[in-house]
C-alpha cells in the first residue's frame, strides 16, 4: 500500500498518470482486506473506471491536488495503525469532499 501511495504521489504530472496510480493504490487497499468478494467486485468495475475518472477530473479542471494526496495518506496511516474506525471516517470525509467539489 505504501509503495502504491508513493507512486500515486509521484504520478501527479498529467491527467492519465494519477488516475492509473490511484487505481493501483485503491486496489492495494482492497487486496489488503483479504476479502476475495471485494477484490472481485473492485476488479469487475476497474476496466470502466479510468475513463470515468479522467472525464471527472477534466470537468473539475484539476488533478493531483496536494489536499487529495494528503487525504489518501491519512487514510493509509489509519490502515497502517490498524485503526479501522479512523480510516473509515477519513475515507468517508474524503468522499464527501469530492461530492461537494
Amino acid at each position: 500500500m505504501r509503495q502504491a501511495a508513493g507512486k500515486r504521489d509521484a504520478q501527479r504530472t498529467h491527467i492519465e498518470a494519477p488516475v492509473d496510480a490511484d487505481i493501483v493504490f485503491h486496489r492495494a487497499i482492497v487486496a489488503g482486506s483479504h476479502n476475495p468478494i471485494l477484490v472481485d467486485l473492485f476488479d469487475s468495475f476497474t476496466p470502466r473506471s479510468p475513463q470515468a475518472m479522467i472525464d471527472l477530473l477534466r470537468l473539475r479542471g484539476e488533478f493531483g491536488r496536494e489536499a487529495d494526496q494528503h487525504a489518501h495518506q491519512e487514510i493509509l496511516d489509519g490502515i497502517a495503525d490498524r485503526d479501522g474506525q479512523t480510516a473509515s471516517a477519513l475515507a468517508r470525509e474524503h468522499l464527501l469532499t469530492l461530492k461537494m467539489a
